[in-house]
């Protein structure tokens, strides 16, 4: 990649925006990632981090959401090395003027934001999050302990602050329960068309990879509908009552919603927008290079299906 000095003084600018969607596993990303490229003029990628960086056996060979092993959308959009993926479909799909990408992986993320950058690409990252409640019990019900959520909460949520990006955030629950006010909301900060339509992912016929199986499962089918649970199960509420006092009381987890919280867009907090230009990464991010290096030769297994719990 060139130095920042050789591009610093680059005027001219792609016609589009890039999305990025971060978040931890379980946090939504996927459905948001639909919403934002449910419409002619926007394409969702899905985590398409994993097609250039494979960590699993069927990253190698992925298929795209429309089903089709040889989409042609995607036959001419790889080309090329990953740092200019982006770019290339706005300059090979002139139609397209949104590229919503929800790779979760923070390296892609921290990359992305620099190659961007250099390409005088305006594009903005949303982080979206879950209330501890709702993140537990994602967990809980595929059968993990009741505070197994801490770990990929600090994990992800603390590394991507550490990576000082601009960004805007969203609760999962803010989105769910009111879809349309939130996504307007999301929209009008990211300087896209908002349609009460555009909440119907499902409508589309989207071509992506990976996510959210759950999610992808539902484009293409009728009927379809945003739900959000509001009651819990017995078993689940009484193991997190004590789970909910200790998030009152520690401060590393409440000094990181605070700074989700401070960037909320539906807050009208401005989003920012380029001028990032990368002075440091941190250690974590050379532990991943030598981790996906090993993985790129020696691909971890296909998970299993989740197994959920039995629940009354």
């Amino acid at each position: 990649m060139k130095p920042d000095s050789e591009n610093r003084g680059r005027t001219d600018q792609v016609a589009g925006k890039l999305v990025m969607v971060c978040g931890a596993a379980r946090s939504g990303t996927t459905m948001l990632d639909l919403m934002l490229g449910n419409s002619e003029d926007a394409m969702s990628t899905g985590e398409i981090s994993r097609l250039f960086r494979p960590f699993r056996k069927h990253h190698k060979n992925p298929v795209c959401s429309c089903g089709e092993i040889d989409c042609p959308v995607w036959r001419d959009l790889t080309e090329g090395p990953e740092s200019v993926f982006h770019e290339n479909i706005f300059l090979k799909r002139p139609a397209i003027k949104f590229v919503v990408d929800s790779s979760k992986d923070l390296r892609w993320i921290f990359d992305s934001n620099i190659w961007a950058d250099r390409a005088n690409l305006p594009m903005v990252n949303v982080v979206l999050w879950k209330d501890p409640i709702d993140l537990s019990y994602s967990y809980w019900r595929r059968g993990e302990n009741v505070d197994f959520y801490r770990k990929a909460f600090f994990t992800y949520y603390e590394r991507f602050l550490d990576l000082k990006l601009p960004f805007v955030s969203l609760n999962y629950k803010q989105l769910v329960t009111d879809a349309n006010g939130t996504l307007e909301a999301l929209c009008n900060t990211l300087g896209i068309e908002y349609r009460e339509s555009r909440v119907n992912f499902w409508e589309k016929r989207h071509h992506h990879f990976f996510g959210s199986s759950g999610t992808r499962n539902q484009i293409g089918s009728k009927g379809a509908t945003l739900t959000y649970k509001t009651e819990y199960p017995d078993e689940f509420v009484k193991l997190f009552e004590r789970e909910a006092r200790w998030i009152e009381s520690d401060r590393r987890f409440s000094r990181i919603v605070a700074e989700l919280r401070a960037h909320d867009v539906i807050q009208g907090r401005p989003s920012e927008t380029n001028g990032f230009l990368a002075v440091r990464r941190p250690l974590w991010y050379y532990r991943h290079t030598l981790k996906a290096l090993w993985w790129k030769y020696f691909p971890l297994p296909v998970p299993e299906p989740n197994k959920f719990r039995q629940l009354d």
